[in-house]
């Protein structure tokens, strides 16, 4: 009979003991899901400035001569 080698055994220990730990955790999956939300937000953004962007422009314009054009009160 071969003689126990306990250190082996016990760090085989600790690496499935790591191993189960990784498994359960899905901490990482979360930010991912996160990441990709606030990538998609911010795609749909420029789209929505890029395809509005001359019209939102020509209306502050419109806006800031109007503005411009009423008297300042004394």
């Amino acid at each position: 009979m071969e003689p126990v080698d306990w250190l082996h055994l016990l760090e085989e220990l600790q690496m499935l003991k790591l191993m189960k730990r990784f498994r359960q955790d899905d901490g990482g999956a979360t930010m991912v899901e996160y990441g990709l939300l606030v990538g998609l937000i911010a795609l749909v953004v420029a789209l929505g400035a890029t395809i509005l962007g001359q019209d939102i422009s020509t209306m502050f314009n419109d806006i800031g001569t109007y503005l411009a054009g009423l008297p300042i009160p004394a």
